[in-house]
């Protein structure tokens, strides 16, 4: 008949380790005590009634003991040196609870952090786009701007990133025409900032466009865009820089459409540092110069920017031969090398003089 029942969570018998198991203890007249384990143990042997010893220990298990049976009678002795049922501050249960329910709201935080992120990104692309739309012109208004907006996403969006072609575009393309004068139309290669700097006047004073000076190339210069298969967002980082990525399609697009809208005298700026001015890779030998056709297109003006690192001229075979043979045939041709520091000069200034279209003040004489 047992004396005492105790019954608590416990992690050791004496010195043999039983992890967060729930035991009975029962003292016995006789001096003889029982601990019942009711929880299954990690145990190298696996018996559901193990006799350790004279003490006449009673382990039941449900599961393999951690050291052999031999080890554990080692330890064990007749006399007082009986085993306690040791308490501890907690079980591998609960910890297992507290451990998984942590894990759980960790991982709901993440997800709702980066469902914010990419929601934001989402949010943050779109602000630009419409704030850019809204900014270009002064009678564009937010519901305008929404629907080329979304007939761009079209474009793109749920596409592998590398799967995006210039086809994609011609939606966006049609619903967003060009309207500046296509006489005054500039083609640029390596002159980027020169370039702008020359075209950007006042509205009222404006005398020459590139395509960033459209609307389409104002909203979109400088971004970087993507979709992701299976994915409705729009991303602005982690895009790959890819030939049919979402960027390198839409300004091909745009560029092919910019230089097939232009008409008269059509010029395009060069960099005179550049070994290859009409390089074959830029977007205006592969895309622009083949749109060029006659009649529409009567002339064009080649301005080669020279500088302190000049490298070439306009009697460069890569001008004369590969960019003459790749320009149409009845399309005049002509080249002038025009300091940078003219260019500058000009670029705070118009001329009224549209007949030769960008290059009204470039190729006035120095006073």
């Amino acid at each position: 008949m047992a004396l005492q029942v105790q019954q608590q969570e416990c992690i050791s018998l004496a010195s043999v380790e039983i992890r967060t198991a729930t035991c009975t203890t029962e003292v016995h007249q006789d001096g003889i005590t029982v601990i019942a384990v009711e929880s299954a143990l990690w145990i190298r042997e696996s018996a559901n009634i193990v006799q350790l010893g004279a003490t006449g220990l009673n382990l039941q298990t449900h599961g393999p003991i951690s050291m052999d049976t031999a080890s554990i009678q080692d330890k064990m002795h007749t006399g007082t040196e009986l085993p306690e049922c040791l308490p501890h501050p907690t079980s591998k249960k609960k910890c297992w609870l507290i451990s998984g329910a942590v894990a759980f709201v960790f991982a709901v935080i993440f997800a709702v952090v980066i469902w914010k992120v990419l929601s934001n990104q989402q949010q943050t692309f779109s602000r630009r786009f419409i704030s850019k739309c809204l900014e270009y012109k002064k009678d564009n208004n937010e519901s305008y701007c929404q629907q080329i907006f979304h007939v761009f996403e079209k474009a793109y969006i749920g596409k592998p990133m590398c799967n995006v072609t210039m086809e994609d575009y011609d939606d966006l393309m049609a619903m967003v025409p060009f309207d500046h004068p296509c006489h005054q139309t500039m083609l640029w290669s390596k002159t980027n900032e020169l370039v702008h700097k020359y075209t950007a006047k006042d509205e009222d004073k404006k005398d020459c466009f590139t395509l960033e000076d459209t609307l389409l190339g104002y909203i979109l210069n400088d971004e970087r865009w993507c979709g992701k298969k299976g994915s409705n967002e729009t991303f602005d980082n982690g895009c790959d820089d890819c030939a049919n990525s979402a960027v390198r399609s839409f300004w091909d697009s745009a560029s092919a459409e910019f230089a097939e809208y232009a008409c008269g005298n059509v010029t395009v700026m060069l960099s005179g540092s550049e070994e290859k001015p009409f390089n074959p890779f830029s977007t205006f030998a592969r895309v622009e110069i083949k749109r060029l056709k006659h009649p529409f297109v009567k002339k064009l003006n080649v301005i080669l920017v020279t500088g302190n690192k000049n490298v070439s001229n306009c009697a460069a075979d890569n001008l004369n031969i590969d960019l003459q043979k790749a320009l149409d045939s009845n399309i005049l041709y002509s080249c002038n090398e025009v300091p940078e520091s003219r260019i500058r000069e000009c670029s705070s200034s118009s001329s009224d003089n549209t007949d030769v279209g960008c290059v009204a003040c470039l190729l006035k004489p120095n006073e």
